[in-house]
């Protein structure tokens, strides 16, 4: 189906396109591996057809999914940008630098960034390193004093916690979603 979605967006038909990356989802929603794929699809789809709002809850969900993808930070800035949220822009690529400070595209998307809002060159990467660290050191330590619940238990109550959160979004109309889906995110990612 991947390749189906590919050759279709290359030859223009996003809807075709959009049909086989839902596919993929529904067909493995539990295999995280399968969801980027198809969710990277998604994006390619929603960038192409400018779709905006779909394309930034598909930036999230692969975010949330693995967040060591410096490719799809450095697209989510991009679309910051284009709403003029420097700020929001700017964590984005923080986040990217975070997990990949050698990726090639950052660079130009931090002097662009700069370029266009000056008031944003104090953001450097080692205070942004320092506050990580610290959160790491903060959340081990809290780790570290629960010695009563193993990691697999706390595994499993996770997910079911997840699972349960999902289905309490089921209920919600489906802007009420995207609009979970986006201040969570926020909270998660843009906390500093």
């Amino acid at each position: 189906a991947e390749s189906l979605s590919r050759t279709s967006l290359a030859l223009g038909e996003l809807e075709e396109a959009l049909r086989y990356s839902d596919e993929i989802m529904a067909t493995s929603p539990d295999h995280d591996d399968f969801r980027i794929v198809a969710l990277a699809l998604r994006i390619d789809v929603m960038e192409k057809s400018k779709q905006t709002s779909a394309l930034i809850e598909s930036l999230m969900k692969i975010l949330n999914l693995n967040a060591n993808l410096p490719k799809y930070w450095i697209k989510l800035h991009h679309v910051y940008l284009s709403q003029n949220d420097p700020e929001k822009a700017c964590k984005c690529l923080l986040q990217a630098q975070s997990f990949d400070q050698n990726y090639a595209p950052l660079e130009k998307a931090h002097s662009e960034l700069i370029s266009l809002h000056p008031e944003l060159t104090d953001l450097r990467l080692p205070s942004w390193r320092a506050m990580m660290a610290a959160a790491a050191a903060e959340e081990s330590q809290q780790e570290f004093t629960d010695l009563g619940a193993s990691v697999r238990m706390k595994s499993v109550e996770m997910k079911l916690s997840e699972k349960a959160e999902n289905s309490k979004n089921y209920q919600l109309c489906p802007g009420e979603v995207e609009d979970k889906l986006l201040l969570d995110f926020e909270e998660k990612w843009f906390k500093f």
